[in-house]
């Protein structure tokens, strides 16, 4: 009798370790918050529904960590990476609704409205950190040797250009936003480096407001004026020509005239190509954004932000670049005393 159930206790024990061996190899089930994109989404669909990718919103989060860190007195606490997710889905789709349909932690078509302009305005107010026109001699140069190897432009270090932002019908002032097309825009000017990345944006004109007005009155511009900024920048035919801003031949009569032109627009292209590749990711810059022009003009200083630290964490678009509709080639401005500066640049280099 003992020895029986001896027996049994041997086989309950190596049943016992049986089941143990079973359970460690069983895979272990893991629960995912349907409520966040992080867990339900995989690589791809989190980038196609946020335009980055998961390391850059974890590095975006830390970044904006301290102004989306939620107060002890908020009724409705919201984690700052859910902050920051619900505003890149609203500037990847520029709908409210698409945002609150996703179910992104559950939130009210108002909580995220408030979350996005929080996102917003900690992004915007470090335009300056992240945008700015180099001043180190070092990459000026560096800078004017990438240009030359696109189309063998000579000494440029940043291409300008504007681009309209359009919004709804505002109440005040509705005629000043009014721009060529007859819509309703922000004219927004901004300064790229070879790499696509912004080196100056300026947001904040009505869209009737004439592009070498706004760099007449940027800081961008009286600097450079001054003396402050050196380099060369390139433009089209809507701006003055300087020393330090050449423009194209609106009737090129001779041979290296010619020349120049054909150079300095493929040079150029590439302020085309950078609007292009940011209104592709940020969807809300593509239609009408409706909002003040107060608060659009924060959307586009964030998205900007936005596009030159894609550039820093090498989070690039997956699809090919756009070219935007060159608007301003026919468009003649006086171009002051400089032409002559133009004509010997023109001759001694093409």
């Amino acid at each position: 009798m003992r020895q029986f159930i001896h027996t049994q206790l041997v086989f309950a024990e190596v049943r016992r370790q049986e089941i143990a061996v079973e359970r460690a190899l069983r895979r272990e089930r893991i629960f995912r918050d349907q409520n966040n994109p992080l867990d339900i989404y995989d690589d791809i669909d989190l980038y196609k529904r946020f335009m980055f990718r998961r390391a850059s919103i974890f590095y975006l989060t830390d970044l904006l960590q301290i102004d989306l860190q939620p107060k002890s007195n908020q009724t409705l606490i919201v984690a700052p990476i859910l902050q920051l997710l619900c505003a890149l889905r609203f500037y990847a789709t520029r709908s409210f609704q698409i945002v609150v349909g996703d179910s992104t932690a559950a939130l009210s078509q108002p909580t995220v409205s408030r979350t996005i302009c929080r996102v917003s305005l900690s992004l915007a107010k470090r335009i300056n950190e992240y945008i700015k026109y180099p001043t180190n001699q070092h990459v000026l140069n560096e800078s004017r040797v990438k240009f030359y190897e696109i189309a063998e432009f000579p000494k440029v270090t940043g291409v300008i250009d504007c681009t309209h932002i359009c919004i709804q019908k505002p109440h005040e002032h509705e005629y000043a936003y009014v721009d060529r097309s007859s819509n309703h825009s922000i004219n927004v000017q901004a300064v790229c480096d070879n790499k696509g990345k912004f080196i100056d944006v300026v947001a904040k004109w009505p869209g009737s407001t004439h592009d070498a007005r706004i760099l007449r009155e940027s800081k961008l511009g009286k600097k450079f004026m001054d003396g402050t900024f050196k380099g060369l920048l390139i433009g089209d035919s809507g701006y003055p020509c300087f020393r330090w801003l050449l423009t194209p031949y609106l009737n090129p009569t001779t041979a290296s005239q010619h020349r120049y032109n054909i150079f300095l627009r493929k040079t150029r292209v590439i302020i085309k190509q950078v609007f292009g590749r940011w209104k592709r990711r940020f969807h809300l810059l593509h239609g009408e954004i409706r909002m003040t022009p107060e608060r659009t003009c924060t959307l586009v200083a964030a998205c900007a932000v936005l596009h030159n630290l894609a550039i820093q964490l090498n989070d690039g678009d997956m699809d090919e670049n756009p070219i935007e509709n060159d608007e301003n080639d026919n468009e003649d401005i006086a171009a002051e005393n400089n032409f002559q500066f133009r004509d010997d640049f023109a001759l001694r280099h093409f």
